[in-house]
């Protein structure tokens, strides 16, 4: 009958708190709670999440603006290194910015290869065969697309290095890193979007529109008017194959100009007492718990749950 939500923002401390039995579920737990929740056969709840974690390059600063840029840069990141190193494999590489669950994720789209020797020569051939200086701002907290924003910039600042690329790292308060982020003050910045529902406008028009880059969450401040067509065409259109073939040509554009470095699609996961039963978790993170129940009280449901 009773639900008690208590709230623990760090995540050493949540999974020690359900450890110690001080609570029957844990959400958001880091990859590292997940291997000991499985060496000790806890019970672990997880699905594919519709989520993507991203590196956006501003457009607006030089030297973003030029595309050869943005694809070098993508080509130097070894993300199956950060997959392994920051998800503990617990997501896929992400090649689109909507998640391979989709109905309307494009298949044919090239995944980004890591390629160090490649990203050198195209920045030569945009003139920057010396490199430059840039920042990326890493966000100050976890997040199931990100469970460590700050590791994630330090293996990329590494393999910056590599191709003449220097980074400068940056981070504040979280309300302060989204309003500065929001105004544009960034070179580069590692972010993400958990989806709300599953319809692919989710993704593609709060993240990437003109409009989200005036005044929204579109932090690669880029605005394609080709790009921007096609996902207000895919949104006015009810025919699911016409919306479809829009939303195809819209990846590939996407991943033709290369605003951000898709990163990954990470799981959703939940820990849970061995007693509980009933619980479920949706792809965009929903957690019902209307048919929650514990083991030795299923003889009397009319017991408080607490």
């Amino acid at each position: 009958k009773d639900l008690v939500y208590s709230i623990t923002p760090d995540a050493a401390m949540r999974f020690a708190r359900f450890s110690a039995g001080e609570c029957d579920i844990m959400s958001n737990p880091l990859p590292v709670h997940l291997r000991i929740a499985r060496q000790n056969k806890l019970n672990i709840l997880e699905i594919p999440g519709f989520n993507v974690a991203y590196w956006a390059f501003n457009v607006e600063k030089p030297p973003f603006h030029d595309v050869k840029v943005r694809q070098a840069l993508s080509m130097a990141i070894n993300r199956e290194a950060i997959l392994k190193a920051v998800y503990d494999r617990q997501a896929q590489l992400a090649t689109s910015p909507i998640p391979p669950s989709s109905w309307a994720y494009n298949k044919q789209v090239s995944r980004v290869r890591y390629n160090t020797q490649q990203a050198k020569q195209l920045l030569a051939e945009a003139g920057y065969e010396n490199g430059f200086t840039i920042d990326i701002w890493a966000m100050p907290i976890q997040r199931t697309y990100n469970p460590n924003a700050r590791k994630m910039a330090e293996m990329m600042q590494q393999d910056l290095e590599k191709i003449g690329v220097k980074t400068r790292i940056i981070s504040y308060e979280w309300g302060t890193f989204l309003a500065r982020v929001g105004q544009g003050l960034h070179h580069s910045v590692l972010l993400g979007w958990n989806a709300d529902n599953g319809d692919p406008s989710n993704f593609l028009n709060p993240l990437l529109s003109c409009a989200s880059a005036r005044s929204g969450n579109n932090y690669a401040k880029w605005c394609h008017p080709k790009f921007d067509q096609l996902i207000l065409n895919a949104s006015q259109s009810s025919d699911i194959e016409k919306r479809k073939e829009y939303y195809l040509q819209a990846q590939a554009l996407f991943k033709e100009e290369a605003p951000w470095l898709t990163i990954a699609h990470a799981n959703k996961s939940l820990l849970a007492q061995p007693d509980v039963t009933g619980l479920v978790i949706s792809p965009v993170g929903n957690v019902e718990f209307d048919k929650v129940t514990f083991k030795d009280s299923q003889a009397n449901p009319d017991e408080e749950l607490d």
